[in-house]
């Protein structure tokens, strides 16, 4: 079941599992103020619905925000799936090689700092992603 879609995000849930996918746009730093407000959008939908299991594709994002505006970015998503009751959060990487390495040192940064009261893992393919979400 399609939650929102439009030119930025994707959010695709599946009410059976209970995984909600969310496909992620371009990252550019005109687009910055855009994406966070469609983070909040896509925190608001993880509440409303109660969903327990979020899996971030960026598989065909390009990253290209710089180091601040990624940690701003991952930080926002983070500290607002904090108060839901999500348990699980699988992200697959961006194929972009600069931006990837970019947004793991601020994820990997954050997770350090704030401890999410849920488990948070980085994949390669999707089916991985999946397979742990359903575990």
């Amino acid at each position: 079941m399609i939650l929102l879609e439009n030119s930025l995000f994707k959010l695709h849930y599946n009410p059976v599992t209970d995984i909600l996918e969310a496909t992620y746009p371009d990252f550019y730093d005109f687009l910055f103020t855009e994406i966070k407000d469609h983070m909040d959008k896509m925190v608001e939908i993880i509440h409303n619905y109660d969903i327990k299991r979020v899996l971030l594709n960026l598989t065909s994002s390009i990253l290209s925000v710089n180091h601040e505006q990624n940690l701003a970015l991952s930080s926002q998503l983070l500290l607002g799936i904090e108060k839901t009751r999500v348990e699980k959060l699988a992200r697959l990487e961006a194929e972009n090689d600069a931006g990837e390495t970019s947004m793991y040192y601020s994820i990997e940064h954050l997770l350090r700092t704030e401890n999410p009261p849920f488990q948070v893992k980085v994949f390669s393919t999707r089916d991985e992603a999946l397979n742990w979400l359903k575990d």
